[in-house]
């Protein structure tokens, strides 16, 4: 178990790569492990409530690691170690990330709350965040990034900044928009999914009503179905909606 190994971290690199016209952004964890005894099956990472996807992992020298992703109260990413054992283990990360760029064009802010959470020490780490092509653009930001060819970098030895947080004017993308078309497209659903139930309820209704002259305990019966299937569809998932982001 990864808890029966004595490890740190000495090198960790993230890099986000930011593309244009979309919020989602291509994320790749560099992790260098020092495990100093025991053993440590696998790795993982906590993205909180920003979901990845398209997740691939090798080791230092480009062999494929299996990856997992799964929801618990946050998104987790989870990946097998090339070697379990004492000495040095390199994996490589990478994936798409959603939800961590947020605005309108005219200023867009990147959030990574989860960066830099772990559950143990990190020697020495580096954040590359990568912007679009062409674009030409003024930042703020809660760390010491500097800046040379399109490339914003912070370097600490240890790490000590949890997370991302910067601003850009002008953005590169409508991301509040984006977010709201998401929302407002789920609205034909519900209310085709409510006009449906409506109509079955009364075809059971004048079924009933032809068959046997009454039947208000079947029809209400109907509507419970259709009441519990909408209502099944929502919700956040029992969480999720919390900031997260440990790894080991």
């Amino acid at each position: 178990m990864a808890s029966d190994a004595a490890y740190e971290i000495s090198d960790y690199v993230a890099t986000f790569r930011l593309l244009p016209n979309t919020d989602d952004v291509q994320v790749e964890l560099d992790i260098t492990y020092d495990v100093r005894e025991g053993v440590k099956p696998a790795g993982f990472k906590y993205t909180g409530n920003q979901r990845p996807y398209r997740a691939s992992a090798v080791d230092g020298a480009g062999a494929p690691l299996n990856v997992s992703i799964r929801r618990e109260r946050d998104y987790r990413i989870s990946w097998n170690m090339p070697t379990r054992g004492p000495g040095r283990d390199r994996v490589k990360v990478t994936f798409w990330l959603t939800g961590a760029v947020r605005g309108a064009r005219n200023r867009n802010r990147l959030d990574v709350p989860w960066v830099g959470v772990f559950k143990v020490p990190v020697r020495r780490a580096l954040y590359r965040v990568i912007l679009p092509v062409g674009l030409d653009t003024k930042f703020r930001s809660d760390g010491r990034f500097e800046t040379g060819g399109g490339v914003l970098t912070m370097t600490q030895e240890p790490l000590n900044s949890r997370r991302i947080s910067m601003t850009f004017e002008p953005g590169w993308v409508d991301a509040e928009n984006r977010e709201s078309g998401r929302g407002n497209a789920v609205v034909p659903i519900v209310l085709a999914a409510s006009l449906t139930g409506a109509l079955f309820t009364l075809l059971v209704l004048w079924a009933q009503r032809a068959g046997t002259g009454g039947g208000t305990g079947s029809a209400s019966g109907s509507n419970d179905l259709v009441m519990g299937g909408c209502g099944g569809g929502g919700g956040c998932g029992g969480g999720g909606c919390g900031g997260g982001g440990c790894g080991g």
